[in-house]
């Protein structure tokens, strides 16, 4: 686990007592961010267009220019930015709440070659208040491993659903888990312990920031995110195991 999750450490304690406070903000996390975004620029840049790409079956739609695709919770602006420069007949947009991390994307939008990436664009925006002119606007909304941090990812899923095209998928990378954790323990053994360990010190807190927050965590699990997923209005839920990051399930959802 990467000990820069401990970085709040104090303030964490304050949480947790019944008189404290409701939970963190992002910010509290800044060193955290910074390695996660580290390891998640290693990882994809092996696999995201060998791997995990090809699971969603979009490559040709990609390469053609026939396709909008907007990242929620964008954070530094990697994925977006990588599929921009290698797709660059179709259009990317990335959102996130946090102003460091937007200001931090933007400057991902210089080529290798130094010249701009005309084809993508950042946005600090509400997961659950995008913009009130996207609706039916994307073909494609890809959410990497935060859904389970927003205080409120019901209202966030039904804003994707908004923005996405009729008859269009929804992509979701999660923490892999159940829902139960006696069900976990069954099929993760001794790893069962670690979406829970970093649910405690990070996703919960700032998963609970907010007196109508849900509070999922990272161990929220398969059957609670399909159930969500359908109570949104997906039609379809399929849901794939990732082969290069054994620990995570990408969840495709039809409009």
């Amino acid at each position: 686990m990467n000990i820069a999750v401990l970085e709040p450490y104090s303030k964490l304690m304050e949480v947790m007592k019944k008189e404290g406070p409701l939970g963190l903000t992002y910010d509290n996390y800044s060193n955290f961010y910074e390695e996660m975004a580290r390891l998640s620029e290693s990882l994809h840049r092996q696999h995201l267009f060998s791997d995990f790409i090809p699971l969603l079956g979009i490559q040709d739609k990609l390469e053609s220019g026939s396709m909008k695709i907007l990242d929620v919770g964008c954070g530094n602006g990697l994925h977006a930015a990588l599929m921009a420069e290698h797709f660059p007949n179709s259009q990317f947009f990335g959102i996130d709440l946090s102003e460091k991390a937007i200001g931090q994307a933007k400057n991902r939008r210089k080529e290798s070659n130094g010249e701009e990436l005309k084809n993508l664009e950042f946005r600090i925006m509400d997961a659950g208040k995008m913009d009130p002119n996207w609706s039916d606007t994307f073909d494609m909304v890809l959410i990497f491993d935060s859904c389970h941090d927003q205080m409120r990812p019901d209202l966030c899923m039904k804003e994707i659903h908004r923005v996405l095209k009729p008859g269009h998928q929804f992509a979701m990378v999660e923490v892999k888990g159940t829902s139960s954790i006696y069900k976990d323990r069954e099929l993760l053994g001794k790893r069962a312990v670690f979406p829970y360990t970093a649910s405690l010190l990070h996703c919960l807190p700032v998963a609970s920031n907010s007196p109508d927050a849900l509070g999922l965590g990272a161990a929220w699990g398969q059957a609670k995110a399909e159930s969500m997923l359908r109570d949104t209005g997906f039609s379809k839920v399929e849901v794939v195991d990732i082969p290069y990051f054994s620990i995570n399930l990408l969840y495709i959802s039809t409009k």
